[in-house]
This record gives structure tokens, C-alpha cells and sequence, in this order.
């Protein structure tokens, strides 16, 4: 094991009980026992996995969970004393550039696609109508109006070539400068947070010459965030969905792909197809345990609708820049815009309406909850830990 991977290994061992004694810390505060014994199972299975894989390196591997249990501990209780830091107020000092934003989409589309654009970009859904949110709850669909890590992807792309001329150094501060700033556009969601730090420390890889691991910068994004509001985890059902499906996404796409190679990727089809379920097989609990909802039609609606996603994303990014500069021109990309979004609408509001395609759980109790994430990452945590 090289020293950069050995470094990079013990900090995913330190994060990951940081996160363990959060939950830990939760968990006892709150009296649920059978939590407890669920997570410390786990915990013994991981530090037996461990052991066996890295038994002359044990010492170090024990001792950076030890001390990531007791710091997740620490901070938990620092937080019921003294709270945590609170960056929401930033987002007022940007009204005035979330106003240009909405003068330019109002501007060149009509509602409800103004909305709509604007939901894709930056996971406001404010402006769209409880029918076409109910649509998109009802397809499994609601994701594509939430920041995600592909918005991040568009950014630094689209800014990678208008500021090529820039130097390396300068280039780099600058994109860092512009994803701060769209996080603070869209409000501190936790998945803009998320996708903000993983488009982050991605980058700065690529700007190091150094192989990118999305497990790593994943597993970073959640410990710099509970950092900052251990209550994240337990709270925000938004943060839960978020890496769950990216974990997922990262973590049994690759296999799925793998599995089904065989079949031919027509038009990018199997790719969406596996990237869905990759996303539900650790999303669909919490959805589930608090809401009661299951989309029966939400594997083909993203097969069909989320490849002209990345098109809506594109033209709608392009028409906010032109159009802060000049709407005539904007107008132009405007009529593509236009077409597409209304294609959109139209296949979620098809799919919305087929007979039996979305049902209501009552049934899926806590106790299931954790059995099947106890499956999950017991699973998991054996296949990741035989990989190094």
C-alpha cells in the first residue's frame, strides 16, 4: 500500500468513526438500545474485517477509530452545549444576484419552465406548481430538481474553458471562488454542499496530478459537514438522500455495469437504467420511512427523461450567461430551451399518469429500516475492506 493511499485509508477509518460516535452519541442520548446494538455488531464485524486484512498495520488502523469514536463523541456534545456555526445568513447579502437571475429566466420563458430551469440549475422548487412537484414525487423524479454533483460538473467545465486563458494557480482559486459562490446562490441545500466539496476536492486532484477517488471525497464531504452540524445526519432527510444515492451511485454502479455489460448501452439506456437503481438500493428505505412512497415507474422515467437532462442544464446555463448580457441574444437559446423543458414536462407528466405507478407503504417500520442498512453496509464494508 503506497503512502498517499495509506494516508488516505486512515483518514476514511478516522471519518467514518467520527461519523459512528455521532450517531453513537444520538443513539445513547435518546435512549434506542436496539440501535446500539445494531451499530456496535457492526462496528465488531468492521474492526474484525480489519484486523484480518491489516494485521501487522492494526495498530495504526485501531488507533485512528479510536480516535475518530471519541472526537465523533466529542462533537456531538460540544454541539448540545455551545451549537454549531451558522452560514445561512450569508445567503441575503446575494438577493440582488439571485434577482438577475430570476429577471433573466422570467424573461425568456414563460412559467412554469422558468421555474422549472431555474430548479434544475439551483434546486429551488419555489416557482414550480404542487401539481408538477407531485408529478415528479410520483416518478421518482424529484432528484433532477435538486444541486447535485453533475451541476457542479457543468460549472467547472463551462468555467474551465472561459477562464483557460488564466493561468494554473489563478484558474484554480477562481473556480474554488465560483463554487462557494453557487453554493451560496442555492441556499446551503446539503446536497449542494455535498456535490460543492466532492467538485472540490476533484478538482484539486486533477490540479495535484493526483488520482481522484470519489469513496474518498465522499466520505470527506460528510465528516467536514457533520463537523460543522453533527445534527446533519439525523436531521436532514435531504443530506440522507443524497449520499445515500451517491453512495450508492459510486458504489454498486461500477458492479451493476460489470454484471451487465453484455447488454448493449443503446443510447446511453443501461447506463441510466443501472445509475437508477445504483441510487434507489440505499435511498429507498428513508423514502419509505418517512414519506411511505414507492414509485414502481421511477426505474424507466429516469431511463427516458434523465438523458436530456444534461441538454435543459446546458442551454439553461448558457441563456443565463448570454441573457445577463443581453436578452435578445439569450432569446435565441431561449426557443431550444423552451422545447426541451416542455418535453420534459411532458414525459413526467405521462409517466405521472399511468394507472399503478406510484403506491403508498404503510408497513415499513423502523426495525426494518435498520435491518436492511445493517445487510447493506455489513456487505459493503466486507467488499471494500477485501479490496485494499
Amino acid at each position: 500500500m503506497g503512502e498517499n493511499i495509506r494516508k488516505s485509508f486512515l483518514f476514511v477509518i478516522f471519518a467514518c468513526f467520527f461519523l459512528i460516535g455521532i450517531v453513537f452519541s444520538f443513539f445513547f442520548l435518546n435512549g434506542k438500545w436496539n440501535e446500539i446494538v445494531f451499530l456496535m455488531i457492526l462496528v465488531s464485524l468492521l474492526i474484525k474485517f480489519l484486523f484480518n486484512v491489516f494485521r501487522y498495520k492494526f495498530l495504526y488502523i485501531f488507533l485512528s477509530a479510536l480516535l475518530g469514536f471519541f472526537c465523533g463523541i466529542f462533537r456531538y456534545f460540544l454541539h448540545l452545549d455551545y451549537g454549531s456555526f451558522d452560514v445561512g445568513f450569508l445567503s441575503k447579502y446575494f438577493s440582488f444576484i439571485n434577482g438577475k437571475i430570476d429577471f433573466v429566466f422570467r424573461n425568456l420563458l414563460p412559467p412554469p419552465y422558468a421555474g422549472f430551469v431555474k430548479g434544475l440549475l439551483f434546486g429551488t422548487k419555489n416557482a414550480l406548481s404542487k401539481d408538477i412537484l407531485q408529478n415528479f414525487k410520483e416518478t421518482g423524479l424529484t432528484h433532477i430538481i435538486a444541486v447535485s454533483g453533475y451541476n457542479i460538473s457543468i460549472l467547472i467545465v463551462f468555467c474551465s474553458k472561459f477562464f483557460g486563458f488564466l493561468g494554473k494557480n489563478c484558474k484554480f482559486f477562481v473556480m474554488i471562488f465560483l463554487i462557494v459562490l453557487f453554493v451560496l446562490l442555492t441556499g446551503f441545500s446539503a446536497s449542494c454542499i455535498r456535490a460543492a466539496i466532492m467538485g472540490i476536492v476533484g478538482y484539486y486532484a486533477v490540479f495535484a496530478g493526483r488520482q481522484y477517488l470519489p469513496f474518498l471525497g465522499l466520505i470527506f464531504a460528510a465528516f467536514f459537514m457533520n463537523l460543522f452540524l453533527p445534527t446533519l445526519i439525523f436531521d436532514d432527510i435531504g443530506f440522507q438522500l443524497s449520499f445515500g444515492a451517491t453512495f450508492g451511485i459510486v458504489y454498486f454502479y461500477p458492479r451493476l455495469e460489470k454484471s451487465l455489460e453484455f447488454i448493449p448501452d443503446v443510447c446511453g439506456f443501461r447506463s441510466a437504467f443501472l445509475m437508477t437503481i445504483s441510487a434507489q438500493i440505499l435511498t429507498m428505505p428513508v423514502l419509505l420511512l418517512n414519506f411511505g412512497n414507492l414509485s414502481i415507474i421511477s426505474p424507466i422515467a429516469n431511463v427516458v427523461v434523465l438523458p436530456l437532462i444534461p441538454l435543459a442544464m446546458f442551454f439553461g446555463f448558457l441563456i443565463l450567461f448570454v441573457g445577463i448580457f443581453s436578452l435578445k441574444v439569450g432569446m435565441f437559446f431561449a426557443f431550444i430551451e423552451y422545447a426541451i423543458l416542455k418535453f420534459v414536462l411532458f414525459l413526467v407528466n405521462l409517466f405521472a399518469n399511468i394507472p399503478f405507478a406510484y403506491h403508498q407503504i404503510n408497513w415499513f417500520t423502523p426495525e426494518i429500516f435498520f435491518v436492511y442498512y445493517f445487510v447493506a453496509i455489513f456487505f459493503m464494508l466486507k467488499r471494500l475492506v477485501l479490496r485494499y
